[in-house]
């Protein structure tokens, strides 16, 4: 069962977060709000994230197909339908400087792929959000 792994997953690898910081944003319209199981490399690479930087704030985890595809600027690819990419804030993501260190940080860590934030004006649809994911 996707909630019972999950459930497990978070508690084992993310001593800082709860389960439904990652459920799909939908609010349950498209789908149960677990659609995926999160990776557990993730898991284990946001609570370094978390260690380093303080406390975090995940604006979008997983998400179902529908919910994905009503996402400004969202790709019908994204790591969040697969459960490998979530968008975080913390307090030094307000400033340029902070999201580039998470990102260079994110960088340091097992299995990344790519991170990207709103530098600069790019990516706009981010705000003040990194978006995180690993392979």
């Amino acid at each position: 069962d996707i909630l019972l792994k999950n459930a497990y997953n978070v508690k084992k690898y993310c001593e800082n977060f709860k389960l439904q910081e990652f459920k799909c944003g939908c609010g349950g319209k498209h789908c149960t709000g677990y659609p995926v199981v999160l990776d557990t490399q993730l898991l284990k690479n946001l609570q370094a994230v978390r260690k380093k930087f303080g406390v975090i704030a995940i604006t979008s985890g997983m998400r179902c197909k529908k919910h994905n595809a009503s996402l400004v600027g969202s790709s019908s690819t994204s790591r969040h339908l697969k459960g490998k990419a979530v968008d975080i804030k913390c307090i030094i993501a307000n400033e340029e400087s902070g999201r580039l260190s998470i990102m260079k940080f994110w960088k340091s860590l097992p299995k990344w792929r790519y991170t990207y934030c709103n530098i600069n004006g790019s990516h706009k649809n981010m705000g003040n959000a990194v978006h995180i994911d690993v392979k």
